[in-house]
C-alpha cells in the first residue's frame, strides 16, 4: 500500500477553499466589529465630555480675580482686622451642583497646606451665592498665594477654577492650585 497517492476530487478542493474563506470572512467580520465598537465607545465618551464641560461652563465663579475686603459683621470685636474674600458663584446650569468649596492660600503657606476654606453643601439650579472665605489679617495685610474654587457636578465629575482668566472649568484631579 506504500507508494499509492490518494486521489482528491475538484469538489474536495472546492470544499476545502470554501471552509477556509468562510473563516477568514468570519474573522474579519468579527474584528471589523470590535474595532467599531471601540470607535463608538470614544465617541460616546468624547461626546459625554463634551456635554459635560458645556454643563460646567455654566458655572460662573467670577468675573475677575476675587477681592480681599474688611470684614465689618465681627462680632468678635476684631473688627478692621480680619477680611474676607468673596468668591461669587452662580449656577446658571439646569442641575445642581454639590460640594462647593471656596479655598485661599494666603502668601508664605505651602500649597499642599490645608487652605482657608468655606464650604456649601449645594448650589441650586439658577442659584447664585457668595462664597466668604474669612482670613485672619486686615485687607491691607493679605497676600494671597493661590485661590481655587471647586465643585462636583450632578454626576459626580469634579472641577474647577482657579485663576482669572480661565478659558473653561477643568478637571479636579486633586492636584495643587495655580499660583496667584
Amino acid at each position: 500500500m506504500t507508494g499509492q497517492v490518494a486521489q482528491v476530487s475538484g469538489w474536495e478542493i472546492t470544499s476545502t477553499i470554501a471552509t477556509a474563506s468562510a473563516a477568514v470572512i468570519a474573522l474579519t467580520v468579527v474584528v471589523a466589529n470590535s474595532l467599531q465598537r471601540r470607535a463608538d465607545e470614544l465617541r460616546r465618551r468624547r461626546e459625554e465630555e463634551a456635554r459635560a464641560l458645556a454643563q460646567a461652563r455654566l458655572v460662573i465663579t467670577a468675573t475677575g480675580n476675587p477681592g480681599v475686603r474688611p470684614l465689618s459683621d465681627d462680632a468678635s470685636g476684631l473688627d478692621g482686622r480680619r477680611s474676607v474674600m468673596e468668591f461669587p458663584f452662580a449656577n446658571h446650569g439646569d442641575r445642581p451642583v454639590l460640594d462647593v468649596y471656596g479655598e485661599v492660600w494666603p502668601s508664605g503657606v505651602a500649597i499642599t497646606d490645608r487652605p482657608m476654606a468655606v464650604h456649601a453643601e449645594v448650589v441650586l439650579a439658577g442659584e447664585h451665592i457668595p462664597l466668604r472665605v474669612q482670613l485672619d489679617s486686615a485687607p491691607e495685610q493679605v497676600q494671597v498665594g493661590a485661590w481655587r474654587v471647586r465643585w462636583t457636578d450632578a454626576d459626580g465629575r469634579q472641577w474647577y477654577r482657579d485663576r482669572f482668566p480661565q478659558e473653561a472649568p477643568e478637571r479636579f484631579t486633586g492636584g495643587p492650585p495655580h499660583r496667584y
